[in-house]
């Protein structure tokens, strides 16, 4: 039986995709470079997202963003909806 635990990390709901490292990173560009060394560490290391923004002085938005990007997980945010629109209160005061 599986358990709930090994289908979300860190608050973040993970996808079936496996990250496998490039096998020459020395040609990568050097922002998919880090973003593929955030991928490596969370998926291959299990490290958490916290350790991945210690070691590599990097900010949560940066490591969630590469996890996403990489199809490692899910984002969270829901689509946008309409706003709800609201009465607007009229003022007891006239305007002169």
């Amino acid at each position: 039986m599986n358990s709930p635990e090994a289908h979300e990390r860190d608050g973040f709901q993970l996808t079936s995709k496996k990250f496998v490292v490039p096998p020459d990173t020395t040609r990568l560009d050097p922002a998919i470079k880090r973003k593929t060394t955030i991928c490596n560490l969370f998926a291959n290391h299990q490290l958490p997202i916290r350790d991945i923004m210690r070691i590599l002085d990097e900010s949560y938005a940066s490591v969630v963003g590469a996890l996403i990007e990489f199809g490692m997980v899910y984002e969270r945010r829901h689509s946008r909806q309409e706003p709800i629109k609201v009465e607007r209160r009229h003022s007891f005061f006239r305007s002169l």
